[in-house]
């Protein structure tokens, strides 16, 4: 094309219809006086078809790492599915084979281009999230007076990287020991009175589970002590039985008693001396033993009893004598005093 003489030409302009597909490359120069410009190139890429028609689906946009089925994505074109040759790219976070996407075990948000013909006709972005864990752990149940309450918190997977934390009823927020192995986390708590705290486990501020930490009371052993007891006598040491105790007796000298574990056992004193029993109570549901309570006591010889033969009736100044006869039993190596009107008569 050449421009007339003397006609101003600043913007030139020709139209080109193009009858198939293809890459086309305009090459133009100017000539003037007989000198000429530099070529200029212009490369026109021509498709059959109109980009702006092309949608891409990833049947879902959210995977986990690891996620072995990864992302299927559709290209469609105008409605249908696209049956031409297309590649799918990424910036290298994501992996691709043919039309699936898997993760690089990287989190975040990736941008997966459709691309035919060397131009990219559609756009899909895929969320890589971390696997989530779910965390168990069992209610604490302690007896009073315990130093501390250990609670485990189990992971169903590596808790690495992740900040787990619990946080009381008050809002007070304590850091548990990870494992080595980093799949669990201890955490002590320390009580100073009976009752039930709860707590909540959260990962990085997010809310897992919660669990309870219960405080027991001791049960209480009582023993009454038997008062200046004797040989032959009977003692109960305890009449309070109380639903779901188990009681536990200890003595060194009361074999009867030794052992035992019913709540009321009866003991018969068979010699004098000194003896001891000690008893504990458990509670069969919270298996908290109380403190043991005992008692140390001295068994006596059972009184010797006497019997006299007295006067059946009044005696007469001519009576020079009347006999007077003692059954006692056994009395050898006692001591014997007779007395009359207080005064000791004979021994």
């Amino acid at each position: 094309w050449v421009n007339p003489d003397s006609q101003e030409c600043n913007n030139s302009k020709m139209k080109f219809t193009f009858s198939q597909a293809g890459t086309y490359t305009f090459e133009a120069r100017t000539h003037q006086g007989g000198c000429s410009s530099e070529w200029t190139s212009k490369t026109i890429y021509v498709v059959p078809f109109n980009p702006a028609l092309f949608t891409i689906s990833p049947e879902k946009d959210t995977i986990e790492i690891g996620d072995a089925d990864g992302v299927q994505l559709t290209l469609s074109y105008d409605g249908e599915e696209y049956a031409g040759e297309y590649a799918l790219r990424t910036d290298g976070d994501l992996t691709i084979d043919g039309s699936t996407v898997y993760d690089n075990e990287i989190t975040g948000t990736f941008e997966v281009k459709a691309i035919v013909s060397d131009i990219v006709v559609a756009k899909a972005w895929i969320t890589v999230n971390e696997v989530p864990i779910t965390y168990t752990v069992d209610n604490v149940s302690v007896c009073e007076g315990t130093d501390e309450a250990v609670a485990v918190i189990s992971a169903s997977g590596s808790i690495y990287g992740r900040t787990v934390t619990v946080r009381d009823e008050d809002d007070n927020t304590f850091y548990p020991e990870y494992n080595d192995n980093n799949d669990a986390a201890t955490l002590h708590l320390n009580y100073l009175s009976v009752g039930t705290y709860r707590y909540k486990v959260y990962e990085n501020d997010v809310y897992k589970t919660e669990f309870t930490v219960t405080v027991n009371s001791l049960p209480r052993a009582n023993i009454e002590c038997p008062v200046d007891p004797v040989v032959g006598d009977t003692w109960t040491p305890n009449t309070a039985m109380a639903e779901g105790m188990t009681y536990h007796w200890w003595s060194d000298n009361i074999s009867d008693l030794d052992g035992t574990t019913s709540c009321c056992p009866t003991v018969t004193f068979t010699e004098a001396g000194t003896f001891s029993a000690t008893l504990v109570v458990k509670n069969n549901e919270t298996g908290c033993l109380s403190e043991g309570a005992t008692c140390e006591f001295e068994v006596g010889e059972k009184p010797q009893v006497y019997f006299l033969n007295c006067p059946d009736s009044e005696l007469s100044i001519k009576d020079s004598y009347y006999t007077m006869f003692l059954s006692a039993g056994d009395v050898t190596g006692k001591l014997l005093t007779w007395s009359t009107n207080d005064e000791e008569i004979v021994s």
